[in-house]
């Protein structure tokens, strides 16, 4: 993949902590540095549940780091 575009800096990719079950796939690609994640989204069956059907948020995810990154060029693109 080629580099990215400056509205899309930084960008942080994460494996899942429950693989999928409420995140919608095994990686998640955040648009923000690393220590900008919101702890619920990894946070306890809860918070994380509650926290990654919200609507306001700019993330993407996939089966691979690679499809959560071009998914997240795609919603940040449209």
């Amino acid at each position: 993949m080629g580099a990215l575009p400056d509205h899309l800096y930084p960008v942080t990719i994460i494996r899942t902590r429950y693989g999928g079950c409420y995140e919608g796939g095994e990686w998640a690609a955040f648009l923000c540095d690393s220590d900008c994640i919101p702890d619920d989204a990894t946070g306890d069956d809860i918070s994380c549940g509650e926290w990654w059907v919200a609507p306001d948020r700019v993330v993407a995810t996939g089966s691979t780091p690679d499809e959560a990154l071009r998914k997240l060029m795609q919603e940040v693109s449209e």
